[in-house]
């Protein structure tokens, strides 16, 4: 079996909240790989 190596996330604590940091083309690439529950929309209002 060949060993699969994980792509590695970089996070960072805002707000209260873990949030994976998607700074790089590569981390665009993985996005797939990162589960949904692990996902966090925020939501802004023009005033």
């Amino acid at each position: 079996m060949a060993d699969e190596q994980k792509f590695i996330w970089h996070c960072q604590r805002m707000g209260g909240t873990d949030q994976v940091m998607l700074s790089t083309m590569e981390e665009l690439r993985h996005l797939s790989e990162l589960d949904p529950k692990l996902w966090v929309t925020k939501l802004s209002q023009s005033i």
